[in-house]
């Protein structure tokens, strides 16, 4: 627990045994407890009178909901992260995170097609706040492709958090003409990816539910409806089940993807026999390895650490910006590509599970559970872990496979050359 507080500051602290929020009062000198006064759990909204106790052992993470000046908290500072809660396990200082996350991103060197490519795939985006043609034109245009992708904004997401945009990325479709244009980036790749996308950005701020059963709702919950390809369903499944009544269908998660693919940063059980935690990936993340985009081609959030009611309600301000548009089309736009790029030979059955896992594990908890499980989203579900460990396990086998097949074939042309050496020696 590296991170220095200020007396006074507004904490929402997650722990093993539920969610609580107080303001700071003290940390003993090991900074192994931190005293809180002012607390009360959550959702029951128990109040405890006097300091309160959290101990390093039983803290999963913790937010600062009302920050004060301080030398290390200026309005300028940024972390690089898509999450806004801090690991207290190893947690680094407001700087040195900054580092440690920018340390994750590789400023890959895309060849000069590629990144022209990439550079001019937004061909436009539309922002749509009202239900009318335009409103009536863009559902026609994403029901017409058999794949978009999806992603979307609010602040607290949840079943108690506020959804403000839902975000679609369509292939472009030229006026008079039939069909989109889709080329292979690759030569070796089996899937096209669209050659120009159109962003579509619907604003439920303004149009409430009235956007969802004209014609959005058929979009997302359709069995019929184009597949959508998300990054982590979880918050969002959660949110619109219990706000609107509304069942997510035909989903493909990219988190769930990512998951099984690449290493995860890991917690062994503790010897109490505390579960085994595993840490998610942020999508501009996943976007920097997957698709080797350099940093001026992605939206990474940058949070002034701490301001985190502050951060959320941005995507509330109306009119939206050109910067905060620009960010939605980004968290949108490529979705399609990596998609594109992700192969799941060996794990078929477990992402199956994972997806199920992903868009249940939330809606389908009770209050208390779900609003923990929100403010857990860093982590890989408890229930998914097993199917991670199995997959991790194929992968290893997979490659120890395949190496031993490359010594077996180095091994026979050892041997050839040998012969091959031995006839044309003279006697």
């Amino acid at each position: 627990m590296d991170k220095v507080y200020v007396k006074g500051q507004k904490l929402f602290i997650t722990t093993e045994d539920g969610t609580f929020d107080g303001t700071f009062h003290s940390m003993d000198e090991g900074k192994t407890r931190l005293t809180v006064k002012d607390v009360v759990k959550h959702p029951n909204e128990e109040s405890f009178d006097g300091l309160y106790h959290f101990y390093k052992n039983e803290i999963i993470s913790v937010q600062i909901l009302d920050p004060l000046s301080s030398a290390w908290m200026s309005p300028g500072s940024e972390v690089v992260s898509s999450k806004v809660s801090t690991i207290m396990k190893g947690c680094q200082s407001s700087q040195s995170s900054t580092k440690l996350t920018k340390s994750y991103l590789q400023d890959f060197v895309l060849s000069q097609d590629h990144y022209i490519y990439y550079s001019n795939l937004l061909k436009k985006f539309v922002i749509i706040d009202e239900i009318g043609s335009e409103f009536d034109l863009a559902i026609e245009e994403i029901k017409r492709n058999p794949m978009v992708g999806v992603s979307f904004e609010g602040t607290m997401f949840g079943r108690k958090g506020k959804l403000s945009w839902v975000c679609f990325s369509v292939p472009y479709r030229e006026e008079g003409k039939e069909e989109p244009e889709f080329i292979y980036l690759e030569p070796n790749h089996k899937n096209r990816v669209p050659q120009r996308i159109t962003v579509y950005l619907f604003d439920l701020a303004v149009m409430g539910s009235a956007a969802i059963t004209n014609g959005l709702g058929d979009i997302l919950g359709g069995k019929d409806s184009p597949l959508k390809i998300m990054f982590d369903c979880r918050l969002p499944s959660d949110c619109l089940y219990h706000q609107f009544d509304l069942k997510l269908h035909n989903i493909a998660d990219l988190q769930v993807c990512q998951i099984l693919l690449y290493p995860l940063k890991e917690r062994p059980p503790e010897a109490d026999g505390t579960d085994k935690l595993m840490y998610t990936k942020g999508l501009h993340l996943i976007l920097n390895l997957g698709l080797n985009l350099p940093l001026n081609l992605i939206y990474t959030p940058h949070i002034d650490d701490g301001y985190l009611e502050r951060e959320n309600a941005i995507w509330y301000q109306r009119p939206i910006t050109s910067l905060m548009a620009k960010a939605a089309a980004y968290q949108t736009m490529y979705l399609m590509n990596m998609w594109a790029k992700i192969y799941l030979r060996d794990c078929r059955d477990a992402y199956v599970s994972g997806l199920k896992i992903f868009l249940s594990c939330i809606r389908d908890a009770e209050d208390e559970t779900a609003f923990t499980l929100a403010n857990q989203y860093h982590m890989v579900p408890q229930e998914f872990v097993p199917h991670v460990l199995k997959c991790q396990e194929k992968h290893r086998e997979s490659a120890q496979c395949q190496e031993r097949n490359q010594l077996q074939k180095g091994s026979k042309t050892k041997k050839i050359e040998r012969v091959r050496g031995t006839s044309f020696r003279k006697s």
